[in-house]
């Protein structure tokens, strides 16, 4: 089977994550999976010489309004809100990320954002979040004013 010219990207995608233990056990299976479909499966779909990574069963790349379609039709069916669209899952991810203290250049990252100021247009923290967060800051505040200790945990 030829190989792809996305393999190379995928191999050292690999690679990287082999020298972060974080990485390699969170995301190696995953880039393995996608060093699979790059090289087993996308070759079965994509025309050659196609740079789409994610084509339809036609060849086509699959376009976000029919990733849209699909997640209507699963979300009304579930009886889910119909407010709720597919970005709002990327939005979720940044903020279950942020939430979880990940580092703000990691969620870069992530989002594949050139620059961090794209990726805080998708955090929408919860209240409980934005409580606790600004109750360290007062704390902190204060205790530095007292001359005491700090409300963080070292």
């Amino acid at each position: 089977m030829p190989r792809s010219d996305l393999t190379p990207t995928v191999d050292r995608l690999i690679a990287d994550a082999e020298i972060s233990r974080y990485l390699r056990d969170r995301t190696a299976n995953r880039l393995i999976a996608c060093r699979r479909w790059v090289t087993k499966f996308r070759p079965m779909l994509a025309e050659p010489g196609s740079p789409v990574l994610w084509p339809s069963e036609r060849g086509w790349r699959i376009g976000l309004q029919r990733i849209n379609s699909r997640f209507s039709t699963y979300r009304d069916a579930l009886g889910l809100d119909p407010v709720l669209d597919f970005h709002g899952l990327r939005r979720s991810y940044v903020t279950h990320l942020i939430e979880a203290g990940r580092d703000p250049l990691f969620v870069q990252f992530q989002c594949g954002h050139e620059h961090a100021s794209t990726t805080w247009i998708y955090k929408c923290v919860s209240s409980d979040f934005r409580t606790s967060t600004l109750r360290r800051a007062l704390n902190d505040t204060l205790a530095a004013a007292l001359g005491g200790t700090t409300g963080r945990k070292r």
